[in-house]
C-alpha cells in the first residue's frame, strides 16, 4: 500500500498549457450541446456532467501520471462554471474530497472566466490564468478559494479531474483520516472565513 505522506506532503504542480486550443473548441462545443447539467446550489455552479471525449479523458491522465510516482487511472471529472445562474453565489470553502474512498490526486484546470479567482491549496494561493492547472491531493491537501463577488454577467469556467492509484491495494480513507481532515477544514475556515460567516 501506498504511504499516506505521499499524498499529504505533495507538493502542488502548476501546469501551463494544458490542451491545445482545438482541444478547448471541442471541450466547449460538447458542453453547448449538452444537457446534461446539474446545478450545485452550495457552491453556486453549474456542472456538465457528459463525459468528455476518450481523447480528453486521456490526456488529462497522462497529464498527472507525468508528474506523480505511481500509476494512475481515472477515477471522474466534470466541468463547474460559477456564475449567479446558478440562483446561488459562487463559493468554494476549505474542504477536502469526501466523494471517494481511497486517496486521490486532483487536477483543476483553468478554462474561460471573466475575473480573477485565487485557488489556494492549504495556505498557498494559486493565480493561474486560462489553460493552466494546479495538481494536488484532493483527498489529503485542504483546497479552497475566497469569497468574492460575482457580477450577473460574470462566470467562471474549469474542469476538476480526479484520479486514483491504478492498484488493487489502494491508500483507503478511513475514520481516522476523515477525522483528520476534518479538523483541518475546520481550522481554514475559522482561519479564513470566520469573519464572511455572514455572506
Amino acid at each position: 500500500m501506498t504511504n499516506s505522506s505521499l499524498f499529504s506532503e505533495f507538493e502542488p504542480i502548476v501546469i501551463n498549457n494544458v490542451f491545445s486550443e482545438e482541444e478547448i473548441k471541442e471541450i466547449y462545443d460538447s458542453r453547448s450541446k449538452s444537457e446534461n447539467l446539474l446545478v450545485d446550489a452550495s457552491c453556486g455552479y453549474i456542472t456538465n456532467t457528459k463525459p468528455f471525449s476518450e481523447n480528453i479523458r486521456k490526456k488529462i491522465v497522462q497529464i498527472v501520471q507525468d508528474n506523480v510516482p505511481i500509476k494512475v487511472k481515472e477515477w471522474g471529472n466534470h466541468m463547474p462554471r460559477y456564475t449567479l445562474e446558478s440562483n446561488s453565489k459562487p463559493r468554494l470553502h476549505p474542504h477536502y474530497d469526501v466523494g471517494l474512498d481511497q486517496a486521490s490526486f486532483t487536477l483543476s484546470i483553468q478554462l474561460d472566466h471573466t475575473l480573477p479567482w485565487t485557488v489556494y491549496v492549504g495556505h498557498q494561493g494559486y493565480d493561474i490564468p486560462r489553460n493552466t492547472a494546479v495538481l494536488f491531493s484532493g483527498s489529503h491537501q485542504i483546497h479552497w478559494r475566497p469569497d468574492i463577488e460575482f457580477g450577473p454577467n460574470d462566470y467562471y469556467d474549469i474542469i476538476v479531474a480526479q484520479v486514483v492509484e491504478d492498484t488493487e491495494n489502494p491508500l483507503v480513507l478511513d475514520d481516522t483520516h476523515r477525522e483528520h481532515m476534518s479538523n483541518q477544514v475546520g481550522s481554514f475556515v475559522a482561519k479564513y472565513f470566520t469573519s464572511q460567516s455572514g455572506n
